[in-house]
């Protein structure tokens, strides 16, 4: 479970979950959008779509391996209310087996 990591440490998280295999399921509660993403603010401006949704399709699309959600709990006190779920599909192992030496 991540919650509000922001910028860089989102992407990381997603990163370590996506090599692991004995990590199963994910929650992620991102936080803001690193400023330093020029490219992803850009299109947040052209688009008008805003910063901390792009932020979370973003990081929703690199999840790989696994039945994904983005969830959004009301109850949250502030704009950043969105989790993102993922639960990695059965039988799918993330990398590669050692090969052996001959």
């Amino acid at each position: 479970m991540g919650v509000h990591l922001c910028g860089g440490l989102s992407v990381r998280f997603i990163d370590i979950y996506n090599r692991c295999d004995n990590l199963r399921a994910m929650v992620l509660s991102p936080c803001c959008l690193d400023k330093r993403n020029t490219k992803l603010l850009q299109l947040a401006r052209t688009t008008k779509v805003d910063n901390y949704q792009l932020w979370t399709t973003e990081l929703y699309l690199q999840v790989k391996y696994s039945e994904k959600d983005i969830k959004s709990d009301d109850r949250v006190e502030t704009d950043k209310d969105k989790f993102i779920v993922a639960i990695k599909k059965d039988n799918f192992y993330c990398t590669k087996p050692a090969q052996q030496e001959h």
